[in-house]
């Protein structure tokens, strides 16, 4: 009887990208991820594969997790269970994932992944885990080269692709003031702001300002990028205003990402104030001694701003 040949995996494997913070990606069956790179000499069929390491980190980015229903995922390499001089067994019926750490993007650490044939039978894990012993008897009992694990691994990767965090900040309070009352600065009308996570710092934020009464300003409402508020009420104007704000990233949304919070409100409030009549030159009469008595209308060339009506106070002549 012809000794079997051990099989190989052609190369590397890619697993596909997963989003960042995505905390239930969807798995994949290990014979779709693996099929198509088997090689066996004998004609054997893939069966499945033996994980003799893991180098992902769960606190920095993530875990390499298995399922035997899509639905229930077990941590491949746990602080227990470490896969130290032996590989964890599963068949190709099972699923395999990865789901990143909190904020994490970029390349995680790989799976190494030896191929199985099923000339023989292999106690996969099912209720209980079931390994493989790299350094003694399941590999070393026969020639390594005619075992029905493959001799040497591959390693299986992924990539966790960014996606934007949405920017925040916290608004400050509302804003009432007096008709006429000239350009207006608020500094640090908004505080905490803020782009995201730690690795998100180096965006540059901006403000989207915009209000319901764009008459109400000679200057309209705005916010710097350092929180600060200014404005300036036009000349005799008095209302109201709301004004809303949204603080945007430059992070992009690919991916789903998102660069720009939801809007938040507040209320500019100019409260009117009177202002003094005017007149545009003294009305001027002579008359002679003697002469016919006239009228003077002493209001015909003056005028009030508010629209109030005048009357005559304190007449002065000589």
């Amino acid at each position: 009887m012809p000794f079997n040949v051990s099989p190989s995996f052609s190369g590397p494997v890619s697993f596909t990208a997963v989003a960042e913070d995505v905390l239930n990606p969807v798995g994949i069956l290990i014979s779709t991820l693996f099929s198509s790179s088997f090689i066996d000499a004998n004609g054997n069929l893939f069966a499945g594969i033996a994980i003799s390491a893991d180098t992902s980190v769960s606190a920095t980015d993530g875990n390499w997790q298995y399922s035997l229903n899509g639905t229930t995922w077990v941590d491949i390499n746990t602080p227990t269970v470490p896969l130290i001089d032996q590989a964890l067994l599963l068949s190709k019926s099972t699923y395999l994932r990865f789901v990143p750490a909190l904020n994490f993007s970029g390349i995680p650490g790989t799976l190494r992944v030896f191929a199985i044939d099923d000339s023989s039978a292999t106690n996969f894990t099912s209720a209980s885990r079931r390994y493989f012993d790299t350094t003694g008897d399941d590999h070393k009992a026969i020639d390594a080269n005619q075992s029905r694990v493959s001799a040497s691994g591959v390693l299986l990767s992924t990539n966790v692709l960014p996606v934007n965090d949405v920017p925040s900040f916290t608004k400050g309070g509302g804003q009432t003031l007096l008709e006429d009352s000239g350009a207006h600065t608020v500094t640090g009308w908004a505080t905490g702001l803020s782009a995201g996570p730690s690795n998100e710092s180096a965006q540059i934020l901006s403000f989207i300002v915009s209000n319901s009464n764009n008459n109400l300003f000679s200057v309209q409402p705005a916010i710097d990028a350092n929180g600060t508020l200014t404005y300036t009420p036009a000349a005799n104007a008095n209302s109201s205003a709301t004004v809303t704000v949204q603080i945007h990233d430059n992070g992009g949304i690919s991916n789903g990402g998102v660069d720009t919070s939801l809007p938040k409100t507040f209320l500019i409030n100019v409260t009117a104030q009177n202002d003094v009549p005017t007149v545009s030159a003294p009305e001027s009469s002579s008359a002679s001694l003697g002469s016919a008595a006239y009228s003077i209308n002493l209001l015909l060339l003056a005028s009030d701003v508010d629209g109030d009506a005048l009357t005559v106070g304190d007449v002065t002549y000589s």
